[in-house]
């Protein structure tokens, strides 16, 4: 099984998240992670797609304005098996 256990050399076990979904809950959500130091894909379509692929994501509260350049794929049959499968770097 390829997973958390192949590489028994690491010191952190990696997960990589993946945000199906480019709306008003998945952007930021997949923003905020991203922002937190996770690594995250962003599943996106259409218009959406080539927004975010071209400016980022970009979320604004009362306090704060912050933009965030997300991998992002178009459609989910666009992801690689090297975004899905985090590999150890050590």
């Amino acid at each position: 099984m390829i997973g958390f256990d192949s590489c028994p050399s690491c010191k952190y076990r990696i997960v990589r998240v993946i945000v199906i979904g480019a709306g008003a809950i998945g952007a930021p959500i997949a923003a905020r992670l991203h922002e937190h130091g996770h690594p995250v894909v962003l599943v996106a379509r259409g218009a959406n797609y080539e927004v975010i692929e071209k400016c980022g994501v970009t979320i604004a509260t009362p306090d704060t304005t912050s933009r965030s350049r997300i991998d992002v794929v178009n459609g989910i049959s666009s992801l690689t098996f090297e975004q899905v499968m985090p590999s150890c770097s050590v």
